[in-house]
């Protein structure tokens, strides 16, 4: 993950990240995404809470290593799902 711009921060203070699909990839089903998350493909971040929007590239190795207290959320055809919520447990 590249440095985030805006706000000097911690990564430890990030609350949530929403992230779109990556490379053009379009998904019909949140199944389809979560597989995706799960095998460690690429998505963009669309924002990070409290920072700015980014457009960095994103997978779950990432989170867990520097951010394991994020929620991430995935936006995809208009609706919304969490992938992860900060190490409370994993949505299926």
């Amino acid at each position: 993950m590249k440095k985030l711009k805006g706000p000097k921060r911690s990564l430890d203070e990030i609350e949530e990240i929403v992230i779109l699909p990556a490379y053009g990839r379009k998904y019909s089903s949140f199944i389809d995404i979560k597989e995706d998350w799960e095998s460690g493909k690429d998505f963009t971040i669309d924002m990070i809470t409290p920072f700015v929007k980014t457009g960095t590239y994103i997978n779950k190795a990432d989170v867990l290593r520097y951010s394991p207290q994020a929620t991430v959320r995935v936006l995809y055809f208009g609706n919304t799902g969490v992938l992860y919520d900060g190490g409370k447990h994993e949505h299926n």
